[in-house]
């Protein structure tokens, strides 16, 4: 029963793994708080984030790798 059981938590771990591809970090202007809020997968597969750095509004894209294609603020 003990190797049953080891042999299932094996195959859980295995199915529901994730791996981290990448980590991206936002630091706005100056020394202020950056919070993203909405986070959407688009259809082209580009990453697209909106929220806020200090007073501004904040929305920029990311390539699938994590890179950045363009930043706009507005405030």
């Amino acid at each position: 029963m003990r190797k049953i059981m080891y042999i299932i938590l094996f195959i859980y771990k295995i199915l529901y793994a994730q791996t981290e591809r990448w980590v991206y970090g936002y630091n706005g202007q100056g020394h202020c708080s950056d919070r993203a809020r909405f986070v959407v997968l688009g259809t082209d597969r580009n990453i697209y984030l909106t929220g806020e750095s200090g007073d501004d509004i904040t929305v920029l894209s990311l390539t699938p790798d994590g890179m950045e294609r363009w930043i706009y603020h507005y405030g």
